[in-house]
């Protein structure tokens, strides 16, 4: 019982000291220091089934996550360590993401072909983009320019953007995509990144689709899912490779393993920043 309450006290102290990545994988979420110092090691954190999409919103200290067997999204406090069950009769939930300045979480099902937000408990929840939807899958948003984007691989894959209360919606990428999984957005460059996994490469454009540009391609990804940015660091996970992979926006430098192996299928990933406020 001592060495357990060291050990999840020790993950704590390491949460709030360093930046870390936080990493979805099988029934764990798992958690690696950005700069090195710690692997990845398992959150205690009860009700896990099968994670998804996760994120972290430092305002209120919670971790985020989906979880299509269950068909929910739930939170973990850091604080009180417990974990609430938000959304429920959900299908397919793969994308989420969380917007820190109006305190509301988006999230795309894929079954029912939605896109909804929700208040962070879950209340006031609202289906925002309900028609022209096939396979919905990662989500971003960006409160400060009030945009939202999202990428489908159904038959007409496509990415997509809108105002966050779901108008002005538009297409910004339907061409040379067949499983866009992943996405980030560099807003100080006004850049956005995604992988595509039947492709195997991870390609960058502007935030309107275009100026379009490979990053890494096949040599170095394999069936990309989820993908984050860290300046000009991207990390994105793997699963014909069951890792974790670090490369640069330049796509110059050859990819580094990151956070260490013994994975079985990566899932979403996302970021947490000790002490201070995130924009992922």
């Amino acid at each position: 019982m001592l060495l357990e309450i060291l050990q999840v006290t020790a993950i704590h102290v390491h949460l709030y000291c360093e930046d870390v990545l936080l990493l979805a994988e099988g029934s764990r979420l798992l958690s690696a220091s950005l700069g090195g110092s710690f692997p990845f090691v398992e959150l205690p954190i009860p009700g896990v089934e099968s994670p998804v999409a996760v994120a972290y919103n430092p305002d209120d200290e919670h971790l985020y996550w989906t979880d299509p067997r269950a068909g929910t999204i739930s939170r973990y406090d850091f604080s009180s360590r417990e974990s609430t069950v938000l959304v429920t009769n959900l299908d397919t939930p793969d994308g989420l993401a969380i917007d820190w300045v109006s305190s509301n979480m988006y999230w795309s099902d894929a079954g029912q072909r939605l896109i909804e937000v929700s208040k962070l408990d879950g209340s006031d929840r609202k289906a925002l983009i309900t028609t022209g939807l096939q396979e919905p899958r990662a989500i971003v948003v960006q409160p400060s320019i009030g945009l939202m984007f999202w990428t489908d691989w159904g038959k007409q894959a496509s990415i997509e953007r809108a105002a966050m209360d779901g108008t002005d919606r538009r297409v910004i990428v339907s061409t040379d995509l067949v499983w866009p999984n992943g996405l980030a957005i560099d807003l100080a460059n006004s850049r956005i990144y995604w992988t595509d996994a039947y492709l195997n490469k991870i390609e960058e454009a502007n935030l309107d689709g275009h100026e379009r540009r490979i990053v890494y391609g096949n040599r170095y990804v394999w069936h990309p899912f989820d993908i984050v940015l860290d300046g000009t660091n991207l990390y994105w996970s793997d699963w014909w490779k069951k890792t974790i992979s670090k490369g640069s926006t330049s796509g110059i430098d050859q990819p580094t393993t990151f956070g260490g192996g013994g994975m079985q299928k990566p899932m979403g990933i996302g970021i947490r920043r000790a002490g201070q406020q995130t924009g992922w």
